[in-house]
């Protein structure tokens, strides 16, 4: 079982940026339907990390 994790990467002049996690999904289905529900913003890049995930 794989966990889908929604990414930011937060960049300004001059600096390599911040990355962080803003949601958790159980499918892939769900963290693209959170994607495209989000509204661009100037210097953000939003992306989807597939990580597996244990019990």
């Amino acid at each position: 079982m794989n966990l889908h994790v929604v990414m930011v990467r937060i960049s300004w002049p001059g600096q390599s940026g911040t990355v962080v996690p803003v949601g958790a999904f159980l499918t892939r289905q769900a963290a693209d339907a959170y994607l495209a529900s989000r509204h661009p913003v100037e210097g953000a890049e939003f992306y989807v990390e597939t990580v597996p995930l244990s019990f």
